[in-house]
């Protein structure tokens, strides 16, 4: 159920899982495989498609970036041929490249002059700009979307992971590898537990050496307060009260 609500039915890693569960076989290699390993990272639909967009208005931006030093060098060339012509039939009249350029004199197609190439070069520019924000856009979705991806990882996954590990955990078979697992466990906690009250023994040793100077000090404080009140008996005199 859990690989088929996240479209996950066609892993290998998967199907191998879960024909082994079926047929009840080859448990003591996914009790040694870590369950995060066995099942594959959920992925969004969504952060698929807003990354195939992305890649797709990147493309589209990168090529629009060439294309206003394009569309100008063809213009420069046609009026450049349009004003060759103009100088072989009006070669008395004197005109500047750049006035020709603008005003064409019938010679030089009017998507091809000064202005028209300026304004058409306006648009495309800003246009790459709206591109370039909407990129800023979905890189931020993108971001939002996988970290979204991340967390439900976090808990379906992860929460599926443990109930794995816990079910081969629980229905090993007995084995020289299990045993010898187990043992090494059981030694690892004893070792610990040994280091600690091995620690708890020596903080209590301290105590216990430090315990007779304690009387000693209460035993010196009694003898004083015993000679301080012998000697304010002898100060006020027989008659003194008690």
């Amino acid at each position: 159920m859990w690989a088929v609500t996240n479209n996950l039915g066609d892993s290998a890693q998967i199907q191998d899982l879960m024909e082994d569960l079926r047929e009840r076989k080859n448990w003591h290699y996914w009790s040694s495989v870590r369950a995060e390993e066995i099942l594959p990272e959920i992925k969004s639909s969504k952060l698929a498609a807003i990354r195939a967009r992305y890649r797709q208005v990147l493309f589209l931006r990168n090529l629009m970036v060439f294309l206003p030093v394009t569309f100008t060098w063809i213009a420069i060339s046609e009026a450049s041929s349009a004003f060759s012509e103009f100088t072989t039939v009006n070669q008395s009249s004197v005109v500047n490249f750049l006035q020709f350029w603008q005003d064409g004199f019938g010679f030089l197609s009017p998507i091809w002059r000064l202005s028209t190439v300026a304004l058409i070069d306006f648009f495309i520019l800003a246009f790459i700009m709206v591109l370039t924000v909407l990129l800023h856009g979905l890189s931020s979705r993108t971001e939002v979307l996988r970290q979204q991806e991340i967390s439900f990882n976090a808990g379906e996954r992860e929460s599926l992971a443990r109930e794995l590990y816990d079910f081969f955990q629980r229905n090993q078979t007995i084995s020289t590898l299990t045993i010898d697992r187990t043992l090494v466990r059981a030694i690892r906690d004893l070792d610990k537990a040994t280091q600690n009250l091995e620690r708890l023994t020596r903080d209590l040793g301290k105590s216990v050496k430090e315990f007779p100077t304690y009387l000693t000090v209460i035993r010196e404080v009694k003898n004083f307060s015993s000679r301080l009140n012998k000697i304010e008996r002898k100060t006020n005199g027989p008659n003194s009260p008690d």
